[in-house]
């Protein structure tokens, strides 16, 4: 299995532990309204420890999103923009005056 499976692999785990330790929250502690307030604040009561873990996942996951690209990055430019968008921007043929 390649680097980048593992890491997709990982980050849709993480994900999905986050979102599930977001699901059980919302049943340890029904009385916070995910619709009017942040589910940051499930870091607030009794069961804090369990958001807190859930942020631990959402950044693993976040992270091990993002390692793939920051590989491609160190191989060296990429075609982005290709070349092509230059010659296909028109070009006035009056000069602008001030």
């Amino acid at each position: 299995m390649s680097v980048a499976a593992i890491a997709a692999m990982t980050a849709l785990v993480a994900c999905g532990i986050t979102v599930g330790l977001i699901a059980i929250l919302h049943v340890l502690e029904p009385e916070y309204d995910p619709s009017w307030r942040m589910i940051s604040e499930y870091s607030l009561g009794r069961h804090g420890w369990v958001m807190r873990l859930a942020f631990v996942t959402m950044a693993i996951g976040s992270r091990r999103r993002m390692s793939p690209c920051g590989r491609s990055v160190a191989r060296g430019p990429s075609p982005w923009p290709p070349s092509h968008w230059a010659r296909s921007v028109p070009r006035s043929s009056t000069p602008i005056r001030s």
